[in-house]
Order: structure tokens, then C-alpha cells, then sequence
């Protein structure tokens, strides 16, 4: 089902010193100290643990802070993490230490009928980045801010054509509420029940993007390691 956001539960300010750094990537580096968008999978003996992709099917990396035990959060959530990295065990798990960490909002990809779906409400964003890491697809955006909960959301039919393509449509409905100025925050959808369907090749993202209006969706190829289809209006 999705879920009422509140945008004073996720705050943008605490997000500030990861937007002010990027001009074109939420996957960059400054000196030592590294961003990326992880997904928390609990603690062992006393660390608290992360795993992150970059982008589409890259490797994954398992990265175990030094200087957190665990974290206020259930396993699962997706978070912006900055770190710097203490010891590199392998390619694919490393030592670190916790400079920041942000909750996003976190949500799954939900299945609606056609006719649902013709009645969900797509309220336009301000899109600035879209990629896909693995089972997740995330977007880095700006919405009008109100003080009345919204509905937000990914959702699809699960219809694929016969390219393999399976739409899904970025859900927003403020209910009416009065929008003030824009703020930005992030999404990360689970989107494997879409994607693991037989014969999904292609994951179709169709968002009323206030930036590019006449641009009406973004393509993301399933089985890819590298970043040709990230998406950035920056």
C-alpha cells in the first residue's frame, strides 16, 4: 500500500551538505570522504553494516562501520551515508568510519489494477537525478512543500509488452493541501517484485517532471553494470 509521507519527518536541511556538494551525481567523492545511497542491514558483533550498488547491476559492496553500533532504523531502510573508509578487506567489503547518515524514504513498487491506476493523482516534481542500484530505483527530486500528509508512490499494472518493458508511474497526490516553496528529498523504491517478473527487460519510470515537460519517461535496462542510463537535469 502506499504510504503517507510527511515531509517534515524527512528533513531536507539534514540532507543540505549532500545537494550542496553534488553538481551532477549522488555518487562522488571529496578527498577521503565518500556519499553513497546504502541500504542498512543491521549490526554484527557491535558494528552496524551497510550494502550499496552504484548503479544498475554493479557489484555489491558490504561496507561495516567502526564507529556505530547500530543504527535507530528498521533493516532495510535506505540511507545517505558519508564515510570515509578505514580498511578495504576486498573489492566488495571495507572497514569504515561514519561521518553522516540520513534516512530516505523508503518504499516498494505496488501493483494496481488499470483502472486504479487512471485514478492516481501525478502531481508534478522537480526531478534532478534517477538511477537504478540493483533492486532499488531512486530518485532525487523536489516537491512543494505542505503542512497536510501526501500520498506518494510507485506503482504499476506488472503488464510487460512485447519489448519486455513494464511501466511503472511516479504517484503523488497533495490532496488539495496549500504548497509552499520547493524542497528537495529522495526516494529509494524496492522494485525486484516488478523487475524479477518473467520477461521484464526494461523498467519504464513515467514522471510528470515539471523541469523536462516534454520529456515523458526514463528507460532503465535490466542486466547492465555500468551508468549509461543515470538521469540527471543538472
Amino acid at each position: 500500500m502506499m504510504k503517507m509521507w510527511k515531509y517534515i519527518l524527512m528533513s531536507v536541511l539534514a540532507l543540505g551538505i549532500l545537494s550542496s556538494c553534488s553538481d551532477d551525481e549522488d555518487n562522488f567523492a571529496y578527498g577521503d570522504f565518500l556519499y553513497e545511497l546504502v541500504t542498512y542491514i543491521g549490526s554484527e558483533d557491535g558494528r552496524a553494516m551497510f550494502t550499496y550498488q552504484s548503479y544498475n547491476d554493479s557489484p555489491l559492496i558490504t561496507l561495516t562501520a567502526s564507529n556505530v553500533k547500530e543504527v535507530n532504523a528498521p533493516v532495510g531502510q535506505r540511507m545517505l551515508l558519508n564515510y570515509e573508509v578505514d580498511e578495504s578487506l576486498s573489492e566488495s567489503n571495507q572497514f569504515i568510519t561514519v561521518k553522516g547518515l540520513s534516512k530516505v524514504n523508503t518504499d516498494t513498487i505496488v501493483f494496481v489494477s488499470f483502472d486504479k491506476l487512471e485514478t492516481l493523482k501525478k502531481e508534478p516534481v522537480k526531478i534532478a537525478s534517477v538511477w537504478r542500484s540493483g533492486n532499488y530505483l531512486n530518485v532525487r527530486c523536489s516537491l512543494q512543500y505542505s503542512e497536510e500528509a501526501r500520498v506518494m508512490g510507485l506503482a504499476t499494472t506488472g503488464d510487460i509488452d512485447a519489448d519486455g518493458v513494464l511501466k511503472c508511474y511516479q504517484i503523488q497526490d497533495t490532496k488539495g493541501a496549500q504548497l509552499y516553496y520547493w524542497i528537495e528529498t529522495y526516494f529509494s523504491y524496492y522494485i525486484a517484485p516488478a523487475t524479477n517478473l518473467n520477461d521484464c527487460k526494461t523498467l519504464r519510470y513515467y514522471v510528470n517532471d515539471e523541469l523536462r515537460p516534454n520529456v515523458k519517461w526514463y528507460d532503465f535496462e535490466l542486466g547492465m553494470n555500468d551508468e549509461s542510463d543515470f538521469v540527471t537535469n543538472k
